[in-house]
């Protein structure tokens, strides 16, 4: 999550094109607290208790995954098998069985993948 204020938030709000074309709309936490916290403090107007929330709401197209490695990529199909379109922080996989298993999730959904680098 430390990453998140320079990698998106920062990017949107300094490019007024890029902000005509997305919105972000809010974050997850494992705890409800920590993301209204973090929400409010990144002026976001959404705030999610946990992840399957996130991934349940039909307002949100994309999701950028900051987990830690060893469950990034287990969110990332989860995320896509919602029908959520993924960037993920980098590394996007342990290993490249994980790649193999998200790359081919996205192909068969129909979901654009990426792994943002810094």
């Amino acid at each position: 999550a430390r990453n998140v204020p320079f990698s998106v938030l920062a990017p949107v709000k300094a490019n007024a094109d890029l902000a005509t074309r997305l919105e972000i709309v809010g974050l997850a936490s494992l705890e409800q607290q920590e993301a209204e916290a973090r929400a409010k403090a990144w002026d976001l107007p959404r705030a999610y208790g946990s992840f399957e929330e996130l991934l349940g709401d039909p307002n949100v197209d994309a999701v950028y995954n900051v987990l830690p490695t060893p469950v990034r990529c287990q969110w990332t199909v989860r995320a896509l098998l919602a029908g959520k379109h993924v960037l993920s922080e980098t590394p996007i996989c342990s290993n490249a069985r994980e790649a193999l298993v998200a790359q081919r999730c996205a192909e068969d959904v129909g979901r654009v993948l990426l792994e943002g680098t810094h």
